[in-house]
């Protein structure tokens, strides 16, 4: 019995993780109240609002949405015209290679990362040995993943590029500085994980021996 009220609190506890990811809050918030509280907790995670700042940022990283140039407010990606200040979007327009990386190179100056990004790989689709569009894009992903390859793409042209070549010894460090980060944060994870079997077991215990 009392195994079987374990699994369903751990099932608790996975599933608030689920659901406070999906609402822009902290994973191990939602694990945490899982474990703890059980069913209770799955209650408190579903009443949580969403943290619409969160959810903005994840949809215009993913490239689902784009912040409009004129007034700054999410747009979907594939919007002609602004639904908030009615303004005609840039990527609308048919952009020769050389205005792509004119207009690219300005919107990641600006922070438009998704712009940035869609107008620097126009210019890759036509030119992809072009050095300079490369290297800005690695400014515009935002996976440090995807920024190392846009970085061996820049020295494979060119192999002197030193800002290439300093974008891959910083990625490098910022690696191992992560590395190092997330062993401590699973280890964190795990005691707090064990702290709840631990606190249900007792309780269990309790509940238990004041029944008997």
């Amino acid at each position: 019995m009392e195994c079987i009220v374990i699994a369903v609190w751990v099932i608790c506890g996975l599933i608030g993780a689920v659901i406070c990811e999906g609402k822009g809050r902290s994973a191990l918030g939602g694990l945490v109240l899982g474990l703890l509280f059980g069913p209770i907790g799955l209650i408190i995670c579903a009443v949580l609002s969403q943290d619409e700042a969160v959810l903005e940022q994840r949809a215009l990283s993913s490239g689902e949405m784009r912040r409009c140039p004129h007034c700054a407010e999410p747009v979907r990606w594939n919007a002609n015209v602004c639904r908030y200040c009615g303004r005609e979007l840039t990527a609308a327009r048919e952009l020769t290679a050389a205005t792509s990386l004119r207009e690219g190179i300005q919107a990641c100056k600006e922070g438009r990362k998704a712009q940035a990004r869609d107008l620097l790989r126009q210019v890759i689709g036509q030119d992809k040995d072009n050095e300079k569009a490369w290297l800005w894009l690695s400014g515009a992903v935002d996976e440090d993943e995807e920024r190392e390859k846009c970085l061996k793409r820049v020295l494979f042209i060119n192999p002197g590029n030193s800002d290439a070549q300093l974008g891959l010894d910083m990625l490098r460090r910022r690696k191992a500085e992560r590395d190092k980060t997330s062993a401590r944060e699973s280890i964190i994870m795990f005691l707090m994980a064990a702290a709840g079997v631990v606190f249900t077991l007792v309780v269990l215990s309790l509940l238990w021996y004041l029944g008997r």
